[in-house]
């Protein structure tokens, strides 16, 4: 091959646009007396590569692909360094050392300096407790700042006692009037002699127990509460969450993935993480979501990722489904047993 022709061709690899949102995206070629594609494979800068090879970009975080047109692809995600180094990581506001761990932005999650940038953990935060304060038309309540009691404006004698009463929150994380002599003594001289759970309670008075399925009474000698065996509540199901290095997957911890990127982690930037009908968390299949999905190569079963070729179970437990090319499911429709 001519000089001037192999230079013609590194000329118009180079000055093929690429665009393209979170994927490979192809620029037009350009017209007149531009020279013909290279046949084979494409030049970027003084290298050449092959066509459907894929190599680093330039930017140490993105990844360029050779088409065959003789133009270069390359992905758009965000650099988490922009100037990495092999032996610290940047936030923007300080440098940290390979390995080291710090405090995530949110207060509660821990990051890690890696060699790929910085990983953090991805648990729910606890949302700050508020201050106790005195509620109710005579201040007889102790609750939390910002929430408004609404309660009628009758004295009562025992509302009295809660003046000098010291209110914060108890041991069981609720705000409550903190039980001292001084307090039981004033509140038995009218008739209030029972504090439970940080509640007090008239002589003769009964209520629910803590666990929810005994009763309690307010006696003589104190309380005293039923002790019959309950039946455990079925544990709540976790709320799920985004994880994965690219938030790529939807489960109910946080995962940690290896941090590649693939055009198809790009669908999910917008798809919802939620529990789906079998129970598991996955990512809902709207019609975008699945049609994103089909352009790479996807088929989404019950909010979980299948590559072309690949068989899942399907819904009604007894059938198979093979992922088909267009992001489709084909299933067998042979009869289940009841």
């Amino acid at each position: 091959m001519e000089k001037s022709t192999v230079a013609a061709y590194r000329h118009h690899a180079i000055k093929v646009a690429v665009v393209g949102a979170m994927a490979l995206a192809l620029s037009a070629c350009p017209s007149g007396d531009e020279p013909d594609p290279l046949p084979g494979g494409c030049f970027v800068g003084q290298e050449f590569h092959k066509t459907g090879a894929s190599f680093p970009a330039s930017d140490g975080c993105n990844t360029c692909s050779c088409m065959e047109n003789g133009s270069v692809g390359c992905t758009l995600i965000a650099c988490i360094d922009p100037k990495p180094q092999p032996d610290r990581c940047s936030d923007g506001k300080a440098n940290f050392a390979l390995g080291a761990s710090f405090p995530s932005p949110d207060g509660c999650n821990t990051c890690t300096c890696t060699k790929e940038g910085i990983a953090c953990t991805e648990i729910a935060c606890a949302p700050e407790k508020k201050q106790c304060v005195r509620g109710g038309c005579s201040n007889q309540l102790c609750v939390e700042a910002g929430n408004d009691v609404g309660t009628t404006c009758e004295w009562r004698e025992e509302y009295g006692c809660f003046a000098k009463a010291t209110c914060e929150r108890q041991a069981n994380g609720q705000c409550g009037h903190t039980p001292s002599k001084a307090l039981d003594a004033c509140l038995m001289a009218t008739g209030n002699h029972c504090d439970y759970n940080s509640e007090w309670h008239k002589a003769g008075e009964s209520f629910p127990s803590i666990d929810k399925c005994n009763t309690c009474t307010c006696g003589p000698q104190g309380v005293a509460c039923t002790k019959k065996a309950c039946i455990a509540d079925e544990p709540a199901l976790k709320e799920c969450v985004r994880a994965g290095c690219s938030g790529q997957l939807c489960a109910e911890t946080p995962l940690v993935s290896t941090c590649e990127f693939k055009p198809e982690y790009a669908c999910y930037q917008k798809a919802t993480c939620e529990r789906q009908k079998n129970g598991q968390c996955g990512f809902t299949p709207t019609e975008d979501l699945v049609q994103c999905l089909g352009t790479h190569g996807t088929c989404l079963v019950n909010g979980k990722a299948y590559p072309t070729g690949a068989t899942a179970p399907s819904s009604d437990g007894c059938n198979q489904c093979v992922c088909s090319t267009g992001g489709a499911m084909v299933c067998t429709i042979r009869a289940c047993a009841p």
